[in-house]
């Protein structure tokens, strides 16, 4: 849920910014998958989540995606783990978008 919540909020800051073009990192291939339409997503809380990352995904003009090593991966996991406990930035993004 982490990583697809990290997705929506950085794809609606790109697209505030301007930005055509995104990369995708995730920390487990799954995900990179499950973007991609090859795996279904099992689990029922991260369905929404997924179909409004792809969503957003959709609006870009470019787009890759890539499995970022864990052992590479440990800023990542710690900012995206803040920023979903962080309701209120949370609730400011979406009250900007």
């Amino acid at each position: 849920m982490a990583e697809y919540t990290a997705l929506i909020i950085a794809s609606r800051r790109r697209k505030r910014r301007g930005v055509d073009d995104i990369e995708r990192a995730y920390g487990l291939e799954a995900r990179v998958e499950q973007m991609n339409g090859r795996w279904k997503i099992k689990h029922p809380n991260m369905k929404p989540l997924a179909l409004r990352a792809g969503e957003l995904w959709a609006t870009f003009r470019a787009g890759r995606s890539r499995t970022v090593p864990r052992e590479e991966n440990g800023i990542a996991d710690a900012l995206s783990n803040k920023a979903i406990d962080d309701t209120l930035t949370t609730r400011a993004i979406d009250d900007a978008t």
